[in-house]
């Protein structure tokens, strides 16, 4: 049986063909154990709403996407390192204007998707007070996509 993918699967993918993001950088939810993602920084997603086309299958996914670091022993957040992760996504989009992308999901057993374009809403902003003094910068984008049901 082969899966339907849904917004959150569709963000991984994406996320994980921009230079300098791999797959294993990119999911739902922190790793539980931080010195896994010391070195590199995390990016969570998470699809906080949308709207589908009503005409035809086109997804318009509005995506909440975290870029987080932290620094390992040390009680200061890397500030620089989760901005920068925040910085290539942004660079990935621009890079990607006007090419549409065939992605292959980053689970096995789903559909292939159709990306059509990633629009950003808004400049990723740090969000402070993060009580284990990790770093994040927050932003939603807009991805549409469509399923290739085969």
């Amino acid at each position: 049986m082969t899966y339907h993918p849904n917004a959150e699967l569709v963000a991984r993918a994406w996320l994980a063909q921009v230079t300098g993001i791999t797959a294993s950088m990119v999911s739902t939810t922190l790793p539980a154990d931080k010195t896994s993602w010391t070195s590199d920084g995390f990016i969570t997603v998470q699809c906080v709403g949308g709207q589908p086309s009503i005409d035809y299958a086109l997804r318009g996914s509005a995506i909440q996407v975290d870029c987080w670091a932290n620094s390992g022993t040390s009680s200061r957040p890397p500030w620089g390192k989760a901005v920068q992760l925040a910085e290539q996504i942004t660079t990935g989009i621009y890079a990607r204007q006007g090419q549409q992308a065939v992605l292959t999901m980053p689970v096995t057993g789903y559909y292939q998707v159709f990306v059509r374009e990633v629009i950003p809403t808004q400049e990723f902003r740090r969000v402070p007070g993060d009580d284990a003094s990790y770093a994040r910068y927050t932003a939603d984008l807009i991805v549409k996509w469509t399923e290739l049901v085969t």
